[in-house]
């Protein structure tokens, strides 16, 4: 019996708040401050690779409309028919593109989202175990070093992925995709004028 106390650490009231200031509350806050954070930055770069898109395909739209204001002076009918092409695959591809980067960073905080909620509803859970046990009697230095781990396993969870980085490599390689079909689009309307 005697052995099984040896084992349980017990604090005072003071000792109670401390912990739960440092490794309750402290730590709740600095949940809600890292999701804030992480889902503001992620979402701010995104909405701006998604304006960049738009504004592409809006110059697109612009310069086709425009192609078809010189029909008149179309000189090479076959360039102006590949010109336009280029302009509405892009417009069409821009779309797409757009409605994917929507998609995908849905699914993608959608799925962060659910492994942040299970990670911390396992260091809750492990949380309000301990808390009750030294409200109680005492907790055993195990219960305490669980805690530690999932704290430890939470660093590690928010390191970077890779594959966030390649999703973004993928995009800005589509907007280059985008850009080479207004160009070349541009080039053989003015073609199509000049020859």
């Amino acid at each position: 019996m005697s052995g099984e106390n040896e084992q349980k650490i017990k604090l005072s009231e003071e000792e109670l708040k401390e912990f739960y200031e440092g490794s309750g509350s402290r730590h709740f806050k600095l949940q809600g401050e890292i999701f804030k954070e992480y889902g503001n930055k992620k979402l701010e770069i995104y909405f701006k690779l998604v304006e960049f898109t738009y504004q592409i395909v809006t110059v697109i739209g612009v310069i086709s409309g425009l192609g078809f204001t010189a029909l008149s002076s179309v000189q090479n009918r076959i360039s102006f028919v590949v010109g336009e092409g280029f302009l509405f695959s892009g417009i069409i591809f821009g779309i797409y593109l757009v409605h994917s980067i929507y998609s995908g960073e849905l699914f993608s905080l959608e799925g962060a989202q659910n492994i942040h909620r299970k990670h911390f509803k396992e260091r809750n859970d492990v949380f309000i175990e301990v808390w009750d046990k030294l409200n109680l009697n005492g907790v055993e230095k195990d219960d305490l070093e669980k805690l530690n781990k999932i704290d430890i396993e939470t660093v590690k969870l928010f390191e970077p992925k890779n594959d966030e980085i390649d999703w973004i490599g993928n995009l800005k390689s589509k907007q280059r995709i985008l850009l080479y079909l207004l160009f070349g689009g541009c080039l053989a309307i003015l073609v199509s004028i000049i020859l």
